[in-house]
C-alpha cells in the first residue's frame, strides 16, 4: 500500500518507524547521535513509500517507564531529524511517560491486557484518545492481541492492535 491508499473504507493509516529499543530485541544504541541518523532514516523511507512532506511518522518506544536521560536524548534528535526532512515527528509510547515526550504527536499504548483475547461484533470502541490516560493524545491504542472477526468471512478471525485516534487519518 502506497501514500496514495492509506486512508480507505474509514480507515487511516499511520507510518511506524522501529528505532532503538532499551528493552527487548532489536538494536539498542540509545544515543543522540544515533537518533538524528534513525530519524534521516525514516524520512528516507516515508519518500520512497511516496508519503508526502508534512506527514506524520511516528517512533516506536515499546518500553514503560522510566523514559531515560538517554532515551529523551536519543527521541528528541530523531524528532529533529524528521522535521528537519520536512515530515511531522510523532512516538509511540507509554501513557505513563508520555508527558515527557517533547515537540510530538503522541500515539499512547494503554492497553487492560496483553493477552490474546477475543473481542465480540463487527464494530470496535473508539474512545477519544484524551482519555487515555494522557490528556494530550492523539492516538490511542486500547487494545492488544485481540482476535477480531475478519470482514471477508473465509478468512477466519485476525489477531490485531485496536487503536483510536482524534483524527480519521493519523498520517496527516
Amino acid at each position: 500500500m502506497d501514500a496514495d491508499e492509506a486512508a480507505f473504507d474509514g480507515w487511516g493509516f499511520a507510518p511506524v518507524y522501529v528505532g532503538q529499543q532499551v528493552t527487548g530485541p532489536g538494536s539498542h544504541l540509545v544515543t543522540a547521535a544515533q537518533g538524528a541518523v534513525d530519524g534521516a532514516d525514516a524520512c528516507e523511507q516515508m519518500n520512497e513509500a511516496g508519503f508526502d512532506a508534512g506527514a506524520y511518522v511516528y517512533l516506536d518506544i515499546e518500553n514503560g517507564p522510566p523514559f531515560t536521560a538517554e532515551q529523551q536524548d536519543y527521541v528528541g534528535a530523531w524528532c529533529d531529524a524528521v522535521v528537519a526532512d520536512g515530515y511531522k515527528a510523532g512516538v509511540y509510547c507509554s501513557f505513563l511517560f508520555a508527558a515527557e515526550v517533547a515537540n510530538a504527536r503522541i500515539w499512547v499504548f494503554h492497553v487492560r491486557t496483553v493477552s490474546q483475547h477475543s473481542v465480540p461484533g463487527a464494530t470496535y470502541p473508539t474512545p477519544d484518545p484524551a482519555t487515555s490516560g494522557y490528556t494530550e493524545a492523539a492516538v490511542w491504542q486500547l487494545d492488544d492481541e485481540a482476535s477480531i472477526l475478519c470482514p471477508v468471512a473465509s478468512a477466519g478471525r485476525l489477531l490485531v492492535d485496536l487503536d483510536s485516534a482524534s483524527s480519521a487519518d493519523p498520517s496527516v
